[in-house]
């Protein structure tokens, strides 16, 4: 441009008085000023659109094949509603595809573990689909768009056990493996299975406040900053929400998925256990399941609801299971417990003997029922810290435990389910046969 306007200059300037060649060099003179100031604010809007392009597109291109797949895979209840069904799909089209690896996880990143490819939901659960699905909101503050609490574990395999009767769809919590994985969201620092920098947070950085221009100094999740100070000063820049906050408050990690720290804690499907190597030589980790039935009466059918409205479960046998062959026991909470059962050395074997300590020897009891620990075969893991806890919580490999049977405000949820097949996408290979 600036060329074209020198050349145009030139040719007509021999025709020009003085008085209006001074006249046209004010206006050249003017316009290079002016594309000066403009070409390089053009240049920066043209870099911040360019990023957010690449990353809509890198979620795109997670989620793309997910709604079309699992759309035909729907096998709706006979009673379920109509409200039901748009949660339902809702739910469905927010699950993001994640794609499985080996990644360093624990709270010192020191413990390789294999994770599978998966689905996970992009936001927590929310009040609202809470409701639609169970018919009520046990939330301390009732709002629409903002994640239930006040559910314990039991609560939360309740709604994805009718989420899967209602869908047809095997919904489930996240196993702790997976989540920390998903929350990571390496995807964004690697090159040829290389990572180029670990996160201290599921975004970049050691820093929790935003570095952009346009948001400098806020936070990017809501958690309390220190000793007795939830929000800052009046006026000043901070996470702006005293208690919970909508589900897309804040910016997404690279796997697209929204509040992987802060706003409420998650459970998890893990029973607490320590972390050991154990978990390195495995194939999606995971600890404690006890496997269920319904309560049926003599004549096969489902016995009458608990006072709550709600089907009741009974715990299977070992008898009944002994024919499987994909897992030992009926209640495999204590596989990796730390115990002499869980783990076989020198003389010591399943077998029980006298040197053959149970797990309940891990733990006193009075008599009176009273355990002198906490960690015992009723502590889930939650993770991911809230509203009310400090930034070390934030960190994806913080974890933490509470009775299974207990509630509280900053703890949710979200979905999960496993995937099956070609973990990239692509189609399998074909060997040619002579």
């Amino acid at each position: 441009m600036i060329a074209v306007i020198l050349i145009f200059y030139r040719q007509k300037d021999k025709h020009r008085t003085i008085m209006e060649r001074k006249q046209t060099k004010r206006i050249i003179i003017f316009l290079l000023l002016l594309l000066g100031i403009i070409l390089p604010n053009m240049a920066q809007k043209q870099k911040i659109w360019k990023a957010f392009c690449d990353k809509c597109r890198r979620e795109k291109t997670i989620v793309g094949a997910l709604p079309s797949q699992l759309e035909k895979a729907l096998r709706w209840s006979p009673g379920i509603s109509n409200e039901q069904k748009e949660v339902i799909r809702y739910i469905l089209w927010n699950m993001v595809y994640v794609e499985g690896g080996t990644a360093n996880l624990g709270e010192n990143n020191d413990y390789p573990v294999n994770v599978g490819s998966f689905f996970i939901n992009r936001y927590e659960v929310s009040q609202d689909e809470w409701y639609v699905i169970m018919g009520e909101n046990p939330s301390n503050q009732h709002r629409r768009n903002y994640p239930v609490d006040q559910v314990n574990w039991y609560d939360t395999q309740r709604f994805t056990r009718k989420l899967s009767q209602l869908s047809g769809l095997p919904f489930r919590l996240p196993f702790e493996a997976e989540w920390e994985y998903a929350a990571y969201g390496l995807i964004g620092n690697t090159q040829d299975e290389r990572i180029s920098n670990s996160r201290i947070y599921p975004w970049d950085g050691s820093w929790v406040r935003y570095a952009e221009k346009k948001h400098r100094g806020r936070m990017m999740a809501n958690f309390t900053r220190g000793k007795g100070d939830y929000m800052g000063v009046a006026g000043s820049a901070n996470d702006g929400w005293d208690y919970t906050s909508p589900v897309r408050s804040f910016w997404p990690n690279d796997f697209g998925l929204y509040d992987m720290a802060g706003n409420v804690n998650e459970w998890v499907a893990d029973v607490y256990r320590t972390l050991s190597f154990q978990d390195m030589a495995e194939f999606n980790p995971y600890r404690g399941n006890v496997f269920q039935s319904p309560v049926l009466n003599e004549d096969g059918t489902a016995a009458p609801k608990d006072s709550l409205g709600r089907m009741r479960y009974r715990n299977q046998t070992d008898a009944e299971l002994a024919n499987r062959e994909n897992y030992r026991t009926a209640d495999n909470r204590n596989f990796n417990d730390g115990d002499l059962k869980s783990r076989i050395s020198g003389d010591i074997d399943w077998r029980n003997t006298e040197n053959d300590r149970g797990t309940h020897d891990m733990y006193y009891n009075d008599g009176k029922g009273e355990i002198t620990t906490l960690i015992d075969d009723e502590a889930r893991v939650y993770k991911g810290g809230s509203w009310k806890d400090r930034a070390y919580w934030l960190n994806p490999g913080s974890r933490r435990y509470m009775n299974q049977k207990r509630s509280s405000n900053d703890i949710g949820f979200r979905c999960a389910m496993s995937h099956v097949g070609n973990a990239t996408g692509g189609k399998k290979n074909k060997v040619s046969q002579k």
